[in-house]
């Protein structure tokens, strides 16, 4: 354990890759009938169909919400969306003290980077997030994230007296 806790940089980085690849490995391949109907980052078009610059993105829409106390999630999940989009996502981070329950049910695919402080407890900005995904009565109902496809990447301490977090 002395190696995780001289070198978590290195660990950190070496997760976020493999992250990276198991979203690339499961996105699912679009048909070839509905590659024209890719989201597009504008919805102008020409008379020819579409204007010269616009970007596609066939993957479709990945939301990377974040959770952190010191900034390294949200660091992680900026350089992530950003690789996402190098992957043909349409991938954008997002702070969970903004959460709105609106825009969580209408999310079709996303990514929760996740950190922890103290002795495992959420972050501040993810605070409102996780009272309402325990339905404030600390358990997780299963319809909470229904239709959505998301994965869960959690940064904590092996320090924890109970190793692992809330998430």
């Amino acid at each position: 354990m002395d190696f995780l806790q001289s070198a978590p940089v290195p660990v950190l980085v070496a997760a976020l890759a493999v992250l990276v690849l198991v979203a690339i490995a499961i996105r699912p391949k679009p048909s070839p009938a509905s590659r024209s109907e890719t989201t597009r980052l504008s919805g102008k078009s020409t008379a020819e169909g579409t204007d010269a610059g616009t970007l596609t993105y066939p993957a479709g829409k990945l939301v990377i919400f974040f959770g952190s106390q010191t900034g390294t999630a949200e660091g992680f999940a900026q350089q992530l969306a950003g690789e996402a989009k190098k992957h043909g996502f349409d991938a954008q981070a997002a702070d969970l003290e903004d959460f709105e329950e609106s825009e969580m049910t209408e999310t079709s695919r996303a990514l929760f980077m996740m950190a922890t402080y103290g002795e495992g407890e959420p972050t501040d900005n993810a605070a409102s997030f996780m009272k309402w995904v325990q339905n404030g009565e600390g358990e997780l109902s299963a319809s909470t994230l229904s239709g959505m496809q998301f994965a869960v990447f959690g940064l904590g301490n092996t320090q924890y007296e109970v190793h692992g977090c809330y998430f």
